[in-house]
C-alpha cells in the first residue's frame, strides 16, 4: 500500500502520540496542527526514534539508551537534508503533504486510520521525555 510499512506506521504513531495527546500543551491546540503535521515536526520525532533505536543497537540490550540533545540535533540535521531533497520532487512533496494532512486528521479525531468516514480516535496517551 501507499504508506503501509513499519517505518511510516511507527512514525505516524509517534507523531500522533507526541503532538495529539490530551495534554493542554499539545501542539494539536495550534491552528497549523489542525490541518497538517509540519515536516520539521515529523523530522523531530524521527530523530528521537532513530536515536533510541540506534541506542538499543549499540548496547545490545533492552535497557533504555541514553539520548543526548547533541545526538538528536545531529540526526535532525541529517534527516532534514534528506527531506529537503525529497521536497524538491513535486510528486513526492505532494504525497508527503497528503500523508501529513491525513495524519493530522487522524490526530484531531476526524479520521480513524484505515476508515476515512469514521469519527473519533483510539490513541492512548504516552509521555516522551527528552
Amino acid at each position: 500500500g501507499k504508506w503501509k510499512n513499519f517505518v511510516s506506521q511507527a512514525l505516524m504513531d509517534g507523531c500522533l502520540a507526541f503532538y495529539y495527546s490530551n495534554s493542554k500543551k499539545a501542539l494539536k491546540n495550534t491552528d497549523e496542527f489542525h490541518r497538517t503535521i509540519p515536516p520539521n515536526a515529523v523530522i523531530l520525532v524521527a530523530a528521537v526514534m532513530k536515536g533510541v533505536i540506534s541506542g538499543f543497537s549499540e548496547t545490545g540490550t533492552d535497557k533504555v539508551p541514553d539520548l543526548s540533545a547533541e545526538k538528536c540535533r545531529t540526526d535532525f540535521n541529517s534527516l532534514q537534508k534528506s527531506l529537503d531533497k525529497l521536497m524538491d520532487i513535486p510528486e513526492r512533496r505532494d504525497e508527503l503533504e497528503d500523508m501529513l494532512a491525513l495524519w493530522a486528521g487522524i490526530g484531531m479525531g476526524k479520521l480513524v486510520h484505515g476508515d476515512s468516514s469514521a469519527e473519533g480516535s483510539d490513541l492512548e496517551d504516552i509521555n516522551i521525555i527528552l
